[in-house]
């Protein structure tokens, strides 16, 4: 679910990587017919994903850049098709939920007639910045008042809430208020919602002497050396420059990495709320 693509540029004196998060709440892609799916003729329906950033990796600023919906039917009728909105939402979601918390919207995404079990991927016009104070976005996927009927599509499996919301009481009882496909009595419909981002750390800008490594470079076991009284590591990370998370530890100050190649990584780690990036050489 939760892909990292990390890339390296070397200048005189600083070390930056972009790191890609694919935010997914579904598994795998493969787009079914649901059963009990609905909609609601005249259009006006919004379908949605709610993704707290942390739990995909994203720690600060996140830059979404595209992403991806599916579609399980659309009737023979010409349609105006959809758009895809970014909001804010907070831990009172979704009771707190407000249109003036949008962030960001994509371009109309046409949904041809006779549609069936299709995925659609789009790019949002300008990137979506998401600040790094927002812990939580929700993804929707909003149907304009229309005559085309829509069906959002789903997988099988699903390890969290699908949402929605409209504006008529005859389809859920609540206009404008986002419900969970559960509370409708539809427990089965996963739909699938994703977005795409990057998350770039400047690791000489978060070097702060709040943490020090040595030796760098290692060759066997890693110590991670907190400044602080008493403060503990909660986390650490170390990326190859690939991508690939080759070493994860929860709470150790020692590491071994006696089993990695010779070459560049980057080692993240997290203390008390606060992320730290380095570059490590291991020889």
């Amino acid at each position: 679910m939760k892909n990292y693509i990390l890339t390296f540029f070397l200048t005189l004196s600083t070390f930056v990587f972009a790191q890609e998060h694919h935010l997914s709440h579904n598994t795998g892609n493969n787009i079914i017919d649901q059963l009990y799916n609905f909609t609601c003729s005249g259009g006006v329906v919004n379908w949605a994903r709610v993704f707290v950033l942390e739990d995909f990796g994203v720690t600060g600023e996140f830059t979404i850049t595209s992403g991806s919906f599916g579609i399980e039917e659309s009737n023979g009728a010409p349609g105006d098709g959809v758009v895809i909105n970014v909001y804010s939402v907070d831990e009172d979601f979704p009771a707190s939920f407000d249109l003036n918390d949008l962030i960001g919207s994509s371009l109309l995404i046409d949904i041809p007639p006779y549609t069936h079990n299709e995925i659609f991927t789009f790019t949002f016009p300008d990137p979506i910045i998401i600040g790094q104070e927002v812990d939580k976005i929700l993804v929707e996927v909003s149907l304009g008042a229309q005559t085309q009927n829509v069906f959002m599509g789903g997988t099988a499996l699903s390890d969290d809430y699908s949402w929605f919301r409209t504006v008529h009481p005859s389809c859920t009882g609540e206009p404008l208020i986002y419900q969970t496909t559960v509370d409708l009595g539809r427990p089965d419909l996963n739909y699938y919602v994703t977005v795409t981002g990057t998350q770039t750390l400047d690791v000489a800008d978060q070097t702060q002497e709040i943490i020090s490594i040595y030796p760098n470079p290692v060759k066997e076991k890693l110590t991670i050396d907190l400044h602080s009284e008493g403060q503990e590591i909660d986390e650490v990370q170390i990326f190859d420059v690939n991508g690939a998370i080759v070493v994860h530890e929860i709470g150790k100050k020692t590491i071994n990495v006696s089993s990695l190649k010779t070459g560049i990584y980057f080692i993240k780690m997290k203390t008390e709320g606060k992320v730290v990036t380095k570059k490590l050489m291991k020889i």
